[in-house]
């Protein structure tokens, strides 16, 4: 999907922020909309976390965006803080969706995001020269992979449950 800007040869920091910038827009507009549309209540509540979790990287990209700008240079991952997803999940007790219903949909389209956006921050960060950059794309990786983990951990409970079922 990124072919186009990683193919270059060298990075455009201020180019790539702004595709950051972008997932991240696209991310919470997504999960906000789709939030509203699930069948499962847990799992809405979920996708309303994680838009908050994206509203945080989004605020401090721009703030990243205006640092580079100005010539102020990076800023610290201590900000984006650490993913708590997890934490959200295993409190609501491994929610799973119907395998028929628009749910799976939804959870699908999330995962490839986060993988999108796992594999574009991970990449950018390993063409950033400064040490401080690259935590900071490789903390967003991070959300990213815990994220996309989430959406699958509940779309393979929900295909237990589903086989389960079917063997009664």
């Amino acid at each position: 999907m990124f072919e186009e800007f990683f193919g270059l040869g060298s990075i455009d920091i201020a180019k790539g922020v702004e595709i950051a910038i972008d997932l991240e827009k696209k991310s919470i507009d997504y999960y906000t909309e789709k939030s509203k549309k699930m069948e499962s209540k847990d799992v809405a509540s979920l996708l309303r976390f994680i838009a908050k979790e994206e509203t945080t990287h989004l605020k401090e990209l721009e703030t990243l965006k205006q640092n580079l700008a100005k010539k102020k240079g990076w800023i610290s991952t201590d900000k984006l803080g650490k993913p708590q997803g997890p934490k959200l999940y295993e409190e609501s007790g491994s929610p799973a969706v119907r395998e028929d219903s628009g749910d799976v949909g939804i959870l699908l389209g999330a995962a490839r995001a986060e993988r999108e956006a796992k594999d574009f921050y991970e990449e950018f960060s390993r063409m950033i020269k400064d040490e401080k950059g690259r935590k900071f794309f490789q903390r967003l990786a991070e959300f990213e992979q815990t994220h996309y983990d989430l959406f699958d951990g509940i779309l393979k409970a929900s295909e237990v449950r589903v086989e389960s079922a079917d063997l009664l």
